[in-house]
């Protein structure tokens, strides 16, 4: 299995372990998955590490190393995934780790929290992060960009219990 870590999954499997579920940590421990982290989370850590919001590890690349965790580089195939996302919310570290894993199929490690809303933006949504999950995975496993924009745009306007019915049709 293909796993792409989110920022605070990287954060906790480096420095607090403990923090991560049990199934989480033994798919990560795992020899037989690919772990990897995207420049996207090291331009995010780097960012809040700067503007005084976090501590992070000086050493971040040796420490991915140390625990076999390998780098995800940002393309522009990623970039324009963003065009077929829907607007769950705004943040932009978020939207291209799912737009990275949608491109490259793999599979979104996260325990973010309900999308916040935004000034000026949409409402919030209620999504749950389970639904969140299963809709990128539903969206993973279409084999066009053509249905995995479906799948996306049939999340975003199918809220709460219906939205995993909705999705349904585009799994392969």
């Amino acid at each position: 299995m293909k796993l792409l870590l989110d920022t605070r999954t990287v954060l906790w499997a480096l420095g607090s372990p403990a923090r991560l579920s049990a199934a989480t940590r033994a798919k990560l421990e795992d020899p037989r998955n690919t772990v990897l982290v995207s420049a996207v989370s090291a331009w995010e850590l780097e960012i809040k590490r700067a503007l005084g919001k976090l501590s992070t590890p000086d050493d971040l690349e040796e420490q991915l190393r140390a625990v076999r965790f390998g780098e995800l580089p940002l393309r522009t195939s990623h970039a324009k995934a963003l065009r077929s996302l829907p607007p769950i919310h705004r943040d932009p570290f978020d939207r291209m780790l799912v737009a990275q894993a949608v491109v490259e199929r793999l599979r979104l490690v996260t325990r973010a929290a309900r999308p916040p809303a935004s000034p000026g933006g949409p409402p919030r949504s209620r999504e749950t992060p389970h639904q969140l999950r299963a809709t990128i995975a539903v969206a993973a496993a279409c084999a066009t960009r053509r249905e995995r924009h479906l799948c996306l745009a049939l999340f975003a306007r199918a809220r709460g219990p219906h939205a995993r019915r909705a999705a349904r049709p585009c799994r392969s």
